[in-house]
């Protein structure tokens, strides 16, 4: 993951303008299990929420088992 960070600030007052400005980077590593199905990963940014769909590989789901 990585991205950029930019903010802007002005606050005015009677006399005197007072302006801020912030810049950086930023940048996330994470190791992911080997059972991921690294083709069907999914992410989704929603209100500065980030969501990450890691399905798992067929072979290491669960089974069921029908019980007689």
């Amino acid at each position: 993951l990585e991205g950029k960070l930019k903010e802007e600030t002005e606050n005015k007052d009677e006399g005197y303008l007072m302006q801020e400005y912030r810049e950086g980077s930023f940048k996330r590593m994470i190791t992911l299990p080997g059972e991921v199905d690294h083709e069907k990963i999914e992410a989704e940014l929603v209100d500065g929420v980030l969501k990450l769909t890691l399905p798992k590989l067929p072979e290491v789901m669960p089974k069921r088992i029908e019980i007689k």
